[in-house]
């Protein structure tokens, strides 16, 4: 299963767009019309570079009309549906200006769907296949094909495949080529199953009607659609948090640290473990002209290194850090307590990750890289120790500060999620340097991620019979 999928678009859609004035500003059937170019004004020339060399998703919608019931990027209580688009001459303009400096890479989305895209403009009605012509890459695009977007999908998919044939007629193609053009994934669930699957089949007529060949048919189906099931196994995140006395054994759905622009706002965004306080597992910083050099991240892809290929590539840094910022000092947020949270919840995150990367450690590389793996994430975890302490010491200074039983009992649930990965991976790392095969190690970390809060006083004996 790819999880890195894109369509390319066609040229016109069908679907109509209805304006309706409404004194300075339009609206169309996808909300209010935002022009990205005057969302920047009030910036620094120095401060957009910074935001546009690190961001890490550029949402042509404020949030979108999927209505995935598992949604990982919804807290409870939020707007769903998109409220907000950009204007497509605004874009036109702005990846003329600043298309050298927007990082090549970015997502067209994050917590959006790039078929809600629908604008008009000078040149008549445009979508989201109008915007990848805008690029000076091809983008990574992620869908569930919200109600109303199947025509768009479509479109998208001839888009796509016009661009295979025209990399496939490159005279200059060189042997053992593998497509590098726009991938699409698409997300299926109990609320869009049947949708998916009539918009699929809907473009395999297409493409038997216009006559595609086959090998970019089969180029489409292998390397540029992938299908993800999101009926099962589905991860305790956003939603599907329901309860915050408990360790929560999820990565964030965040896949990078970096900066967010959206029609309705421009953020730092940086991941953290998912809780019951931060179901997404993320935290947002509103930039504004004056705080852009001290609150933005240094933009850094987070691996999720959930397969084989991913862990040797983490030999060298197998833990994430705290966020360094782009003046090269770790990210701090003004208010103590929170900052206090956001720490707890980076390293939880960052030790989790490593737990679940070592669990299949044994097999997934090299005696000599697995060892490389553990030794420099001895070394890691004793600074992000150090670190954690300090923030789990100042939540019990709040607690006893307090008298919001609340936020009381938010500082207690951090304090007890940073004393438990703390504790798992004290026990792994006494159970390596104790001797311990790596197989064996890697059992134990595996173990640790079924864990659960009632088992933290007897992880010794738990790990004692695991070695045994």
């Amino acid at each position: 299963m790819n999880e890195n999928i894109e369509f390319g678009g066609g040229n016109e859609n069908e679907d109509d767009v209805p304006i309706i004035e409404k004194g300075n500003h339009r609206e169309i059937a996808s909300g209010m019309v935002i022009n990205v170019m005057e969302q920047l004004v009030g910036f620094g020339e120095e401060e957009v570079r910074l935001i546009l060399e690190n961001i890490g998703g550029f949402q042509l919608t404020e949030n979108c009309n999927g209505g995935c019931y598992f949604c990982a990027l919804t807290k409870k209580g939020d707007p769903r549906g998109v409220t907000a688009h950009y204007d497509y001459d605004s874009l036109a303009e702005f990846f003329s200006n600043y298309g050298e400096v927007f990082r090549h890479g970015t997502l067209l989305s994050s917590q959006s769907d790039v078929l809600d895209y629908a604008s008009c403009s000078k040149g008549g009605k445009r979508d989201i296949t109008d915007v990848l012509r805008l690029l000076d890459y091809r983008p990574f695009l992620a869908t569930s094909i919200p109600p109303g977007s199947e025509k768009r999908f479509v479109v998208l998919a001839k888009y796509i495949m016009d661009e295979n044939i025209a990399d496939l007629k490159n005279p200059d193609l060189p042997q053992g080529w593998k497509y590098q053009g726009t991938r699409v994934r698409v997300s299926s669930g109990i609320q869009n199953k049947d949708r998916v699957q009539a918009a699929i089949e809907d473009t395999l007529k297409e493409f038997e009607a216009a006559g595609y060949p086959e090998i970019a048919v089969g180029n489409f189906r292998k390397y540029c659609l992938g299908m993800v099931d999101r009926t099962q196994n589905l991860k305790p995140i956003g939603l599907l948090i329901e309860k915050a006395d408990k360790v929560n054994r999820a990565n964030s759905f965040v896949a990078n640290d970096g900066v967010i622009m959206t029609p309705e706002s421009i953020y730092a965004r940086v991941a953290v473990a998912p809780t019951i306080y931060e179901p997404t597992g993320e935290v947002k910083i509103p930039l504004k002209s004056g705080n852009v050099a001290d609150f933005t991240p240094k933009y850094k892809y987070i691996s999720r290194y959930d397969s084989h290929a991913d862990i040797g590539t983490m030999k060298d840094e197998p833990m994430l850090d705290l966020v360094k910022t782009v003046s090269d000092s770790y990210l701090e947020l003004p208010d103590k307590k929170e900052n206090a949270v956001f720490v707890i919840g980076r390293v939880a995150m960052s030790f989790y990750r490593f737990m679940q990367a070592i669990s299949f450690l044994d097999y997934a590389c090299n005696p000599t890289d697995a060892a490389a793996v553990m030794e420099n994430g001895h070394k890691q975890f004793l600074v992000l120790k150090d670190k954690l302490g300090m923030a789990m010491e100042d939540c019990s200074r709040f607690v006893e500060e307090t008298d919001d039983q609340i936020e009381c009992q938010k500082f207690e649930h951090y304090r007890f999620l940073g004393s438990a990965y703390l504790r798992e991976l004290e026990l792994i790392f006494k159970s390596y340097k104790g001797g311990a095969p790596l197989a064996k190690v890697s059992r134990v970390a595996h173990m640790m991620t079924y864990v659960k809060k009632s088992d933290l006083d007897g992880l010794d004996e738990f790990i004692g019979k695991l070695l045994g």
